[in-house]
Protein backbone atom coordinates (compact mmCIF):
# COMPACT_ATOMS: atom_id res chain seq x y z
CA UNK A 1 0.00 0.00 0.00
CA UNK A 2 2.95 2.34 -0.54
CA UNK A 3 1.10 4.07 -3.15
CA UNK A 4 -1.57 5.05 -0.50
CA UNK A 5 1.64 6.39 1.99
CA UNK A 6 0.56 10.30 0.65
CA UNK A 7 -2.97 9.79 0.77
CA UNK A 8 -4.84 11.45 3.67
CA UNK A 9 -8.41 11.08 2.38
CA UNK A 10 -10.32 8.77 0.10
CA UNK A 11 -13.50 8.43 -1.54
CA UNK A 12 -15.82 5.85 -0.03
CA UNK A 13 -19.15 4.25 -1.04
CA UNK A 14 -22.68 5.04 1.11
CA UNK A 15 -22.90 0.86 1.40
CA UNK A 16 -18.94 0.94 2.48
CA UNK A 17 -20.07 3.56 5.61
CA UNK A 18 -21.47 1.04 8.26
CA UNK A 19 -17.94 -0.89 8.23
CA UNK A 20 -15.64 2.15 7.58
CA UNK A 21 -17.15 4.39 10.27
CA UNK A 22 -16.02 1.77 12.79
CA UNK A 23 -12.37 3.02 11.79
CA UNK A 24 -12.43 6.30 10.23
CA UNK A 25 -14.26 9.38 10.38
CA UNK A 26 -16.17 9.55 7.36
CA UNK A 27 -17.56 12.95 5.89
CA UNK A 28 -19.11 14.65 3.27
CA UNK A 29 -16.59 16.26 0.43
CA UNK A 30 -18.11 18.68 -2.04
CA UNK A 31 -16.28 19.57 -5.64
CA UNK A 32 -17.68 22.01 -7.94
CA UNK A 33 -21.59 21.17 -6.50
CA UNK A 34 -21.05 17.46 -6.22
CA UNK A 35 -20.94 15.56 -3.27
CA UNK A 36 -19.38 12.85 -2.25
CA UNK A 37 -18.27 10.49 0.96
CA UNK A 38 -14.80 10.02 1.94
CA UNK A 39 -13.03 8.43 4.86
CA UNK A 40 -10.43 10.70 6.37
CA UNK A 41 -6.92 8.86 7.20
CA UNK A 42 -5.30 11.69 8.31
CA UNK A 43 -5.10 15.30 9.61
CA UNK A 44 -1.96 16.60 7.68
CA UNK A 45 -1.39 16.87 4.32
CA UNK A 46 -0.33 13.64 2.01
CA UNK A 47 -0.01 12.23 5.92
CA UNK A 48 -2.14 8.84 5.96
CA UNK A 49 -1.70 7.47 9.55
CA UNK A 50 -3.17 3.59 8.08
CA UNK A 51 -0.15 2.81 5.85
CA UNK A 52 3.02 1.49 8.32
CA UNK A 53 6.75 1.39 7.35
CA UNK A 54 6.46 -1.67 6.17
CA UNK A 55 3.61 -0.17 3.73
CA UNK A 56 1.27 -2.19 4.71
CA UNK A 57 -2.43 -0.90 5.62
CA UNK A 58 -2.79 -1.52 9.12
CA UNK A 59 -3.67 -5.03 10.32
CA UNK A 60 -7.64 -5.07 11.07
CA UNK A 61 -8.62 -2.73 9.42
CA UNK A 62 -11.19 -1.87 7.34
CA UNK A 63 -9.40 -1.12 3.34
CA UNK A 64 -11.65 1.22 1.21
CA UNK A 65 -12.86 -0.63 -1.99
CA UNK A 66 -11.00 2.69 -3.93
CA UNK A 67 -7.78 1.09 -1.99
CA UNK A 68 -8.51 -2.16 -3.46
CA UNK A 69 -8.83 -1.37 -6.61
CA UNK A 70 -5.29 -0.74 -7.09
CA UNK A 71 -3.54 -0.89 -9.32
CA UNK A 72 -6.96 -1.08 -11.48
CA UNK A 73 -9.18 1.66 -12.93
CA UNK A 74 -12.26 1.64 -14.40
CA UNK A 75 -12.30 4.63 -17.13
CA UNK A 76 -15.28 6.11 -18.96
CA UNK A 77 -15.77 5.96 -23.21
CA UNK A 78 -18.21 7.87 -24.91
CA UNK A 79 -20.16 5.16 -25.61
CA UNK A 80 -23.01 4.55 -23.20
CA UNK A 81 -21.87 2.05 -20.45
CA UNK A 82 -18.68 1.16 -22.13
CA UNK A 83 -15.44 1.09 -20.02
CA UNK A 84 -11.97 0.49 -20.06
CA UNK A 85 -9.80 -0.77 -17.70
CA UNK A 86 -6.67 1.12 -16.83
CA UNK A 87 -3.70 -0.31 -14.92
CA UNK A 88 -1.15 1.64 -13.65
CA UNK A 89 2.14 -0.36 -15.25
CA UNK A 90 4.23 1.88 -12.45
CA UNK A 91 2.32 -1.05 -10.34
CA UNK A 92 5.62 -2.80 -8.09
CA UNK A 93 3.02 -6.05 -8.17
CA UNK A 94 2.90 -6.49 -11.95
CA UNK A 95 5.73 -8.52 -13.90
CA UNK A 96 6.32 -10.70 -16.49
CA UNK A 97 7.83 -13.60 -14.88
CA UNK A 98 5.47 -14.84 -11.86
CA UNK A 99 2.07 -13.92 -10.74
CA UNK A 100 -1.50 -14.85 -12.42
CA UNK A 101 -2.01 -13.71 -15.98
CA UNK A 102 -4.27 -10.83 -17.24
CA UNK A 103 -4.61 -12.64 -20.41
CA UNK A 104 -4.40 -16.19 -21.60
CA UNK A 105 -2.34 -17.66 -24.92
CA UNK A 106 -5.88 -17.04 -26.88
CA UNK A 107 -5.68 -13.44 -25.58
CA UNK A 108 -8.79 -14.28 -23.69
CA UNK A 109 -9.28 -12.34 -20.24
CA UNK A 110 -7.59 -14.25 -17.46
CA UNK A 111 -9.50 -15.17 -14.51
CA UNK A 112 -7.68 -12.44 -12.55
CA UNK A 113 -9.06 -9.54 -15.27
CA UNK A 114 -12.20 -11.03 -15.32
CA UNK A 115 -12.62 -10.73 -11.31
CA UNK A 116 -11.41 -7.11 -11.45
CA UNK A 117 -14.02 -6.55 -14.03
CA UNK A 118 -16.78 -7.46 -11.85
CA UNK A 119 -15.10 -5.41 -8.91
CA UNK A 120 -14.57 -2.48 -10.95
CA UNK A 121 -18.21 -2.42 -11.95
CA UNK A 122 -19.84 -3.04 -9.18
CA UNK A 123 -17.83 -0.67 -7.26
CA UNK A 124 -18.72 2.17 -10.38
CA UNK A 125 -22.83 1.41 -9.47
CA UNK A 126 -21.96 1.81 -6.17
CA UNK A 127 -20.10 4.82 -6.69
CA UNK A 128 -23.31 6.12 -8.58
CA UNK A 129 -25.92 5.38 -6.08
CA UNK A 130 -23.90 7.28 -3.62
CA UNK A 131 -23.94 9.77 -5.81
CA UNK A 132 -27.70 10.00 -6.50
CA UNK A 133 -27.69 9.79 -2.19
CA UNK A 134 -25.26 12.16 -1.57
CA UNK A 135 -27.05 14.73 -3.87
CA UNK A 136 -30.53 13.98 -2.14
CA UNK A 137 -28.69 14.69 1.38
CA UNK A 138 -27.65 17.77 -0.07
CA UNK A 139 -31.04 18.89 -1.45
CA UNK A 140 -32.24 18.20 2.04
CA UNK A 141 -30.68 20.42 3.41
CA UNK A 142 -28.94 18.62 6.10
CA UNK A 143 -25.08 18.85 5.45
CA UNK A 144 -23.58 21.58 7.43
CA UNK A 145 -19.74 23.08 6.84
CA UNK A 146 -17.69 21.28 10.27
CA UNK A 147 -14.24 21.76 11.41
CA UNK A 148 -11.84 19.60 12.91
CA UNK A 149 -10.00 21.41 16.16
CA UNK A 150 -7.27 19.41 17.39
CA UNK A 151 -3.67 19.99 19.41
CA UNK A 152 -0.60 19.08 17.94
CA UNK A 153 2.29 17.47 19.94
CA UNK A 154 3.74 20.78 20.36
CA UNK A 155 0.31 22.12 22.30
CA UNK A 156 -0.61 24.11 18.96
CA UNK A 157 -3.97 24.58 18.16
CA UNK A 158 -4.63 22.95 14.60
CA UNK A 159 -7.56 22.79 12.24
CA UNK A 160 -9.26 20.66 9.47
CA UNK A 161 -11.94 22.67 7.67
CA UNK A 162 -13.32 21.94 4.01
CA UNK A 163 -15.88 19.25 4.53
CA UNK A 164 -19.42 18.74 5.23
CA UNK A 165 -21.39 16.90 7.88
CA UNK A 166 -25.32 15.87 8.33
CA UNK A 167 -26.62 17.53 11.33
CA UNK A 168 -28.58 15.50 13.26
CA UNK A 169 -31.59 17.57 14.31
CA UNK A 170 -32.34 18.42 10.77
CA UNK A 171 -32.00 14.41 10.47
CA UNK A 172 -34.63 13.74 12.73
CA UNK A 173 -36.89 16.43 11.56
CA UNK A 174 -36.85 14.84 8.17
CA UNK A 175 -40.12 14.44 6.61
CA UNK A 176 -42.17 11.20 7.11
CA UNK A 177 -42.01 9.96 3.79
CA UNK A 178 -38.40 10.33 3.62
CA UNK A 179 -37.51 9.17 7.09
CA UNK A 180 -40.01 5.63 5.73
CA UNK A 181 -38.15 5.31 3.13
CA UNK A 182 -34.63 5.47 4.27
CA UNK A 183 -35.58 3.44 7.09
CA UNK A 184 -36.76 0.51 4.52
CA UNK A 185 -34.00 1.13 2.56
CA UNK A 186 -31.21 1.06 4.85
CA UNK A 187 -30.29 4.88 4.20
CA UNK A 188 -31.03 5.85 7.45
CA UNK A 189 -28.37 3.25 9.10
CA UNK A 190 -25.64 4.71 6.76
CA UNK A 191 -27.04 8.23 7.81
CA UNK A 192 -26.26 7.82 11.73
CA UNK A 193 -23.17 5.43 10.71
CA UNK A 194 -21.80 8.42 9.33
CA UNK A 195 -22.66 10.54 12.77
CA UNK A 196 -21.43 7.97 15.03
CA UNK A 197 -17.97 7.89 13.02
CA UNK A 198 -17.00 11.46 13.70
CA UNK A 199 -16.51 10.00 17.08
CA UNK A 200 -13.31 9.09 15.52
CA UNK A 201 -11.72 12.36 14.87
CA UNK A 202 -10.10 11.77 18.74
CA UNK A 203 -8.35 9.03 17.85
CA UNK A 204 -6.71 10.39 14.78
CA UNK A 205 -5.64 12.97 16.45
CA UNK A 206 -4.07 11.14 18.83
CA UNK A 207 -2.86 9.30 15.79
CA UNK A 208 -1.70 11.97 14.34
CA UNK A 209 0.42 13.11 17.45
CA UNK A 210 1.80 9.84 18.09
CA UNK A 211 3.06 10.58 14.48
CA UNK A 212 4.49 13.98 14.96
CA UNK A 213 6.43 12.94 17.82
CA UNK A 214 8.11 10.12 15.89
CA UNK A 215 8.89 12.31 13.14
CA UNK A 216 10.19 15.18 15.51
CA UNK A 217 12.63 12.54 17.05
CA UNK A 218 13.93 10.78 14.14
CA UNK A 219 17.38 12.38 12.80
CA UNK A 220 16.94 15.09 11.08
CA UNK A 221 19.61 13.63 8.39
CA UNK A 222 19.76 9.61 7.52
CA UNK A 223 23.00 8.13 7.45
CA UNK A 224 23.36 8.27 4.19
CA UNK A 225 23.15 11.62 4.01
CA UNK A 226 19.40 12.51 2.66
CA UNK A 227 17.31 14.92 4.44
CA UNK A 228 13.98 13.12 5.97
CA UNK A 229 10.91 14.47 4.98
CA UNK A 230 9.30 16.69 7.13
CA UNK A 231 5.45 17.52 8.71
CA UNK A 232 3.62 20.00 6.44
CA UNK A 233 0.57 22.01 7.84
CA UNK A 234 -2.79 20.49 7.97
CA UNK A 235 -5.03 21.82 4.91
Amino acid sequence: HGFALQTNSVPIAMEEVPEAALFYPCVFIEREGTYAMSALLGLRAQHNLFVGADRHWLPDTYVPAHIRRYPFALAETQAADNFLICVDEGCVGLGEADGQPLFLDDAAEGPLLAEVRTFLLNLHHAFVRSTEWCKEVADLGLLTPRTLTWTDHQGVAQELTGFYAIDEERLRALPAEVTQRWMSSGLMAVAWAHLLSLGHARTLAARQKLADLAAAAAPATRADGAESLTAQPAV
